[in-house]
């Protein structure tokens, strides 16, 4: 099956889900910490893609673009590397259709 013919799941939408509200959490707790962060969690694709993986309408392969502006000319790596532990990196891939450790809990962590 070639990428463009990737169709998800019930239990892939599962997976999106947990990570997407896990995700937003981690953003809601460091929000301050990052300057950068904020700004990221309302660009309108990221915004969008987060709203369609919690309501589980995410059939096929989606792309967030921009995200090399994102990721090289502000401190969202630096976010995502240390603080979002790898929930972004998850997200990102998970949405792309390609592989991604799956969540066995209900998406908490570090206590948020």
């Amino acid at each position: 099956m070639s990428w463009p013919d990737i169709v998800f799941c019930e239990e892939d939408k599962n997976q999106f889900q947990k990570i997407a509200f896990a995700l937003e959490r981690r953003i809601a707790a460091d929000r301050n910490k990052f300057k950068d962060l904020d700004r990221f969690s309302q660009y309108p694709p990221f915004a969008d893609a987060l709203r369609l993986a919690k309501e589980k309408q995410i059939d096929k392969p989606l792309e967030v673009p921009n995200m090399n502006y994102w990721d090289f000319e502000t401190n969202l790596q630096e976010w995502s590397r240390f603080e979002g532990t790898g929930l972004l990196s998850k997200f990102l891939l998970a949405i792309n259709g390609f592989p991604y450790n799956v969540m066995e809990n209900d998406g908490v962590v570090d206590g948020s």
